[in-house]
């Protein structure tokens, strides 16, 4: 036998390795793992997560009022993540912060779990698709990317909505439908996509009205849900309220809202996995029949194009619903071109084993690595909170809202901050503005926001590009009390300092001051 035929016996060996459930599902769960492990920076939002999962621990209660911030604030404070902040506060104080990547790394998943579950009911051929799921997760997977957010049981929580609809419909299991509505009461405590949720449960309930294929049992998990917003601390009116004026708020400053076609990269990519499922569905006379299917993936696209959050949403839309028609495709291709496509596919299988094989390596070397397990707060200020905070300073911090978070996370409640990510819960609409014009020092603008503001501290980013510093910038009264090579502290000299103590290059940031 010559060396080229006994390449191909091996790759057609891969290949029906490679056709085994088990084999796919495990390649898809490395490149989750591999992806989530190669970095794990720390999300902005996740220390006021932890704060209010520490506040509620402390309280026994969530408050109704805003106690983080001095700035202007709405007079009720609606937190739709606040058993988020439970959750995550409970991992990190019982595991560190190894808990809080191992929690992202299991969530993820459970939801690639669920998604190819889902995903197999409607396409059983393995092969076919296996490129297609992968692609959707690499494009999903940086919804997973920091550590961790609040979406995170979003993702599985869609994810399992699919599974349970899918359930129902292609294979009459009832038990998985029932239990969405008891979801639903945790999903609506954890994270406000939650109402995403509902639009998918709605979206398929229509469907089967025109169907006539379990109507009543949808309609009536369909209502259930829907009421999950009574067993919130806020109850069902405000909520709800709060929830929908969030869903329409408009959020200029944060690029994560902007649409997908301002970042060519991930929108090119969505494109080339958007393109063969629209021919799939031009191509396949039985795709009329999906109208539940049609309308998901119409609406999951939209979405996506709309917000670079939501593409995530897409991902894994397409990675369920899209894979008949990639399915459908290869097999066109195969009859088109049967000679060509073998060859393809055994050089698939060639280099893909190969990926697998490094991917393999590189995990286990991110898993036996310490600081793969550890949370990269590099564009944090570490030390300018841990110098004030071993210097027992107090009163009300200027900080931009990248930082706000972590301020808040470590100096609360010795400091009072002017701004953070809870965006939509906290903060009037003037605020973000007033903040950001605070930051403009030396101008009209600046001057009148810190009059309005009345901070006692500003901790502010050194950039190479500032012509001045800050306390030039300002002037008095307000002096540098301490400075490294990326943050920078200020205060005013006419406010008493506190009194000093020796700074402790050993005091841990998340070990919380209440």
């Amino acid at each position: 036998m010559s060396f080229i035929s006994t390449f191909e016996h091996l790759c057609d060996q891969i290949r029906c390795f490679y056709r085994r459930p088990m084999t796919a599902l495990s390649v898809l769960l490395l490149l989750t793992w591999h992806q989530l492990l190669s970095a794990s920076p720390a999300d902005p939002d996740l220390f006021a997560r932890l704060a209010v999962g520490r506040l509620v621990e402390t309280l026994g209660f969530m408050p109704s009022t805003e106690p983080f911030a001095f700035s202007p604030t709405k007079s009720v404070w609606i937190d739709h993540e606040w058993l988020s902040g439970v959750v995550f506060w409970w991992i990190l104080s019982h595991f560190g912060e190894w808990g809080l990547v191992a929690f992202k790394v299991l969530s993820a998943s459970l939801t690639v779990i669920l998604l190819f579950r889902a995903s197999r009911m409607l396409t059983p051929a393995i092969p076919s698709p296996i490129l297609f799921w992968a692609l959707c997760l690499l494009q999903a997977l940086f919804g997973w990317g920091s550590t961790i957010r609040c979406q995170t049981f979003t993702y599985l929580f869609i994810s399992f909505l699919f599974f349970a609809l899918l359930q129902l419909r292609e294979r009459g299991v009832v038990r998985y439908v029932l239990l969405l509505p008891i979801i639903s009461i945790a999903w609506v405590n954890l994270h406000g996509g939650y109402a995403l949720g509902l639009v998918i449960i709605w979206v398929w309930t229509f469907a089967s009205l025109l169907t006539g294929r379990n109507r009543i049992l949808l309609t009536v998990v369909a209502l259930a849900s829907c009421a999950a917003p009574c067993f919130t601390p806020y109850g069902f009116k405000a909520y709800s309220a709060y929830l929908l004026a969030a869903l329409g708020m408009s959020r200029p400053t944060i690029s994560e809202w902007g649409p997908l076609w301002t970042q060519p990269a991930p929108f090119l990519g969505l494109l080339v996995t958007a393109v063969p499922i629209i021919w799939g569905i031009t191509r396949s006379w039985k795709s009329t029949r999906d109208l539940a299917a049609l309308s998901l993936l119409a609406l999951s696209t939209y979405l996506g194009v709309r917000h670079i959050r939501l593409e995530v949403l897409t991902m894994i839309t397409f990675f369920v619903f899209g894979a008949p028609y990639i399915h459908l495709l290869s097999q066109h291709l195969r009859a088109q071109a049967p000679h060509f496509f073998e060859r393809l596919a055994r050089s698939v299988a060639a280099a893909g084993t190969a990926l697998v094989i490094a991917l393999t390596v590189r995990t286990v070397g991110f898993i036996t690595t310490s600081s793969s397990l550890s949370l990269d707060l590099a564009d944090y200020p570490v030390n300018a909170t841990r110098w004030m905070r071993s210097h027992n300073l107090q009163g009300r911090l200027l900080v931009d809202f990248n930082n706000g978070s972590f301020a808040l996370w470590c100096l609360y409640p010795r400091f009072k901050v002017s701004m953070d990510g809870r965006y939509e819960e906290t903060y009037l609409p003037e605020t973000d503005q007033l903040n950001a014009e605070a930051f403009t020092f030396g101008s009209p603008e600046g001057r009148r926001a810190l009059e309005i503001l009345q901070p006692t501290h500003i901790l502010v980013r050194d950039t190479p590009t500032d012509s001045s510093s800050p306390a030039e910038a300002l002037g008095d009264p307000w002096r540098v009390l301490y400075s490294d090579t990326t943050f920078t502290v200020l205060g005013r000299s006419d406010i008493p300092a506190a009194e000093e103590r020796a700074a402790n290059e050993t005091d841990d940031i998340w070990q919380p001051l209440f």
